[in-house]
């Protein structure tokens, strides 16, 4: 990743930038965060609130 690219469209200050993860890795990265669970048949769950749409 192309850090001068990041900076131009103002995203500075970043501790970590990850591109192009297996989605396995994604799921990993967002259980971790405590951003969602699994459900038991393994489809990765989260709470979006009163502000999901399209």
């Amino acid at each position: 990743m192309d850090w001068n690219s990041l900076q131009s469209a103002g995203l500075t200050g970043l501790a970590n930038v990850y591109e192009n993860l297996e989605p396995t890795v994604l799921v990993e990265h967002a259980l971790h965060l405590r951003e969602g669970l699994l459900a038991d048949n393994g489809a990765f769950v989260v709470q979006t609130g009163k502000f999901t749409g399209r």
